[in-house]
């Protein structure tokens, strides 16, 4: 949006790059629809929005399917006749492999470590991200499989308390922690300390998330939407979902080949570092 305050002046090329999930008033009643503030001003946002993808001269997106879900939701006719890049995103291999793992961390916690698998989750709080479905997923690994196993939840939001309640009533406390939202650094260690990252989640972007547990080497289960099929080779380098459901998600953690998948999945990460992402960004400004 801020796009929308820049001059007009044509001599002054422009480049927007959009990494929403569908315009920002779509965002909005998605993620903040609980917000006085947004909610009194979402006209407003809508008009901010428009204004700047019709100064844009080049916009960007962050995968194919961010493309498509912006185009399929804008009700902007100049969007349509803007020119538009891809620039999928890219993440710091090397400082992620700076990050050594601690052993210890789970405890500090409150997570003792009894459980064979570890399950980690980063996410909001929020609708779209199917949390409720993981926590009723674990009721059925837990109390009727009896498998061992704890899911670990970094991330806040409106739907935090529900969710609370929920891991209550099933007596889950002991196999699903919600730790919060949590600094970068302590995210990539908890990745290098669990087996298995799950995000299932709808309305995807392109989660850098799912590239930072793939250069961790964690065995990746995401849904079968948006970024996540362009980067998961389904079975190779993570699993995909096919629907997003709790049937599913059981069958996938008990199914997985989580040796073979992380391994790939830090090979494959290579082709999406920091560095190519700058020099795609690098090409955009040299031909403006």
């Amino acid at each position: 949006m801020s796009v929308a305050y820049l001059p007009d002046s044509h001599k002054v090329k422009k480049i927007l790059t959009i990494h929403s999930k569908g315009p920002f008033v779509k965002e909005i009643l998605d993620y903040y629809s609980h917000n006085k503030f947004y909610i009194e001003n979402i006209n407003y946002f809508g008009t901010l929005e428009n204004n700047g993808l019709e100064k844009a001269d080049i916009i960007t997106f962050p995968s194919e399917s961010s493309k498509e879900l912006f185009s399929s939701n804008s009700s902007s006719k100049s969007f349509h006749h803007s020119d538009m890049i891809i620039v999928y995103n890219g993440v710091d291999i090397k400082h992620i492999n700076s990050i050594k793992s601690d052993k210890d961390l789970l405890l500090r916690y409150g997570i003792t470590g009894k459980n064979e698998l570890m399950i980690l989750n980063v996410a909001q709080h929020v609708k779209p991200k199917n949390i409720t479905l993981l926590i009723e997923a674990m009721n059925v690994l837990v109390n009727q499989i009896d498998a061992s196993i704890c899911l670990i939840n970094a991330g806040d939001g409106a739907e935090t308390e529900k969710l609370r309640k929920m891991i209550s009533y099933y007596h889950l406390q002991n196999n699903v922690k919600l730790l919060g939202r949590l600094p970068n650094e302590r995210i990539i260690m908890l990745m290098k300390a669990c087996d298995i990252f799950i995000m299932p989640s709808e309305r995807v972007v392109f989660d850098m998330v799912i590239l930072e547990a793939m250069a961790c080497g964690c065995c990746i289960i995401a849904s079968d939407e948006g970024g996540n099929k362009e980067i998961i080779k389904n079975g190779e380098n993570g699993y995909l979902l096919n629907e997003i459901s709790v049937e599913e998600i059981v069958d996938k953690i008990l199914n997985v080949n989580r040796k073979i998948t992380g391994i790939n999945a830090i090979e494959y990460v290579k082709n999406y570092s920091r560095e190519r992402m700058v020099r795609e960004y690098e090409k955009i400004y040299s031909i403006l």
